[in-house]
């Protein structure tokens, strides 16, 4: 229990902080108070013992992987992560080690993407640590990976740079497949959308929804028989008959205000001032809001695993929100008004998962 409420905490106060320039002033600061916050989430991430959604599964993965000559025949996951995994397993056979190395590669490439494309680095901390270091990092580790890599895509969309896009999104695809739906956000994301063909596609995911949805699954479906053998149908296929509990109308109903927010901020002229590519952070939003919309209640996995590889950039616009005002009391306010439902949300989560608390560690096995 302490672990989690000191993590949350010690973050949420670093952020506070971070927004009065006269107290966290410097580039080296944020980078020092992001680094001691990375470091503890790598410990608690490499001491944890059958704590996280897939722990069982991974680890049993792990401990029975095939020898090198029959890796390929046998992978029951991606091949960027099975070869992660038995790299990782000719070092040691530790289990503890493969945590202890795939929490440091994942979050210190997430920080490093953090420190360069957020506006208030430490802010992005704390809700990369709400909303994904706890339940994705720890619970799902492939997916964690997975967008960490496809952060680093981001700066390929803002120079214009398709050929180093498409090998990022590939790469990140290898440890889950579900990043390749990232893929044709390279073609929207960068041009400025009027605000009435948002409420205009927005208005159609709802009539795809209630008209249409059925006759994707079927598609899927139908694909997927004829053509058996093929891993992507096959992912996508279970993706959509295997039901993950995902589905929560109150997480629903937040992706709807956060949709109205971006929205409402679209074109303010004070983020643009300081942000140029706020719309390129935006539409990559508005994409993941509109695919949860589409799919989280017919078949959950695609839902929640396709739309939190773009749901994964709320680290960026979060802070971005702050940049629609000047006045350091407003800023307080604000960021108090953003943070308190993923603090509230992520500490509810953690304490009703039998999966989550309470927190063990393999010291007292």
């Amino acid at each position: 229990m302490f672990i989690y409420l000191f993590i949350i905490v010690i973050s949420f106060l670093f952020a506070f902080l971070s927004l009065d320039k006269s107290i966290v002033f410097s580039k080296k600061k944020i980078f020092y108070l992001c680094t001691f916050l990375s470091t503890v989430l790598i410990f608690v991430a490499s001491i944890r013992f059958e704590i996280g959604f897939d722990f069982f599964l991974y680890r049993k993965i792990f401990e029975e992987l095939p020898s090198f000559f029959s890796l390929f025949s046998n992978m029951e996951f991606e091949i960027g992560y099975t070869l992660f995994s038995f790299i990782v397993k000719l070092i040691s056979n530790s289990f503890q080690f493969f945590l202890f190395v795939i929490a440091i590669t994942t979050i210190i490439l997430s920080q490093k993407s953090i420190i360069k494309h957020s506006p208030y680095p430490l802010i992005s901390m704390f809700i990369y640590i709400c909303f994904f270091y706890f339940f994705v990092v720890m619970g799902q580790m492939r997916q964690g990976l997975s967008m960490a890599v496809l952060f680093y895509s981001y700066k390929y969309i803002i120079k214009n740079n398709f050929r180093h896009f498409f090998i990022t999104v590939l790469i990140a695809s290898s440890f889950h497949i579900s990043s390749l739906i990232f893929l044709p956000a390279y073609f929207v994301v960068r041009k400025k959308i009027k605000v009435s063909k948002i409420l205009k596609a927005f208005i159609a995911i709802l009539l795809i929804n209630t008209f249409l949805i059925d006759y994707i699954v079927k598609l899927v479906h139908t694909l997927y028989f004829s053509n058996p053998s093929s891993y992507v149908l096959y992912k996508f296929y279970i993706y959509s008959v295997h039901y993950v509990g995902d589905f929560s109308p109150l997480a629903y109903y937040e992706k709807i205000v956060l949709a109205i927010v971006i929205i409402a901020l679209y074109n303010n002229k004070r983020i643009l001032k300081v942000i140029p590519d706020f719309h390129i952070i935006s539409n990559i939003m508005l994409l993941g809001i509109f695919i949860y919309m589409i799919f989280i209640q017919n078949f959950t996995v695609i839902g929640a695993r396709g739309a939190n590889n773009f749901l994964a950039f709320s680290v960026f616009i979060y802070p971005m929100f702050l940049k629609s005002t000047g006045k350091i009391s407003v800023k307080y306010f604000i960021f108090c008004l953003i943070s308190f439902y993923p603090m509230i949300r992520c500490l509810i989560k953690l304490y009703s998962e039998e999966s989550y608390f309470p927190f063990r560690t393999f010291f007292f096995v």
